[in-house]
């Protein structure tokens, strides 16, 4: 499997996580506001995962918040993540679809869809308060004007929800063993109603 940048920052960010102790749990929020074309990218990337089987797992929280994230916190809190997962739609002035991990510290500059409530507040709000690692998958939009999401975005909705399954599949708690799962194959219909096939090979 070719890694992209944001790929490696994930498994980085997961090695820093692991213990011999146990798993570690994951919660992945998706945001946006469906109102407004490709401002729901980080939902429909959230919904798609839903539809998988890591939404039954004890170890794995994936939330489709909408603007207002904040209101999940109660949520988050109850579940113990150590790892929180945020998507939304971002300017990066990058072809429509491009995906960046978005360090916090390097947010003066850009332009996230707008929220009712900061996402890096929040950020900081989780971190404190849960003692949790709190990073940002963001999206670059292709339309933010009212109406439906463009047409070229909904198959990056299953590229990157794919993408996003296969690396959380094959990751284990003790990174030693997360290249070691067999092949994982799930067939479940997803709500754009179709049967979701995805086969994950080994790396």
């Amino acid at each position: 499997m070719e890694m992209k940048s944001w790929q490696q920052k994930l498994l980085w960010t997961l090695d820093s996580l692991a213990s011999p102790a146990g798993e570690i749990k994951i919660a992945i929020v998706g945001v946006g506001n469906r109102l407004y074309a490709d401002d729901a990218i980080g939902l429909e990337i959230a919904r798609y995962l839903q539809s998988t089987d890591l939404s039954g797992r004890d170890d794995r929280m994936i939330l489709v918040t909408g603007p207002a994230p904040e209101s999940f916190c109660g949520v988050l809190r109850a579940f113990k993540p150590d790892l929180v997962l945020l998507i939304d739609a971002a300017s990066m002035g990058q072809a429509g679809g491009t995906i960046h991990w978005l360090d916090w510290d390097q947010m003066d500059g850009l332009k996230l869809s707008s929220r009712s409530y900061p996402l890096q507040i929040m950020a900081s709000y989780l971190t404190a308060e849960l003692g949790c690692v709190v990073g940002l998958l963001g999206v670059q939009p292709v339309l933010v004007t009212l109406g439906m999401m463009s047409s070229s975005m909904m198959p990056r909705v299953m590229e990157i929800g794919g993408q996003l399954y296969k690396l959380l599949c094959l990751y284990d708690a003790h990174p030693s063993k997360r290249v070691h799962h067999a092949r994982v194959h799930h067939r479940k219909r997803n709500h754009y109603g179709s049967e979701n096939t995805t086969k994950i090979q080994p790396c």
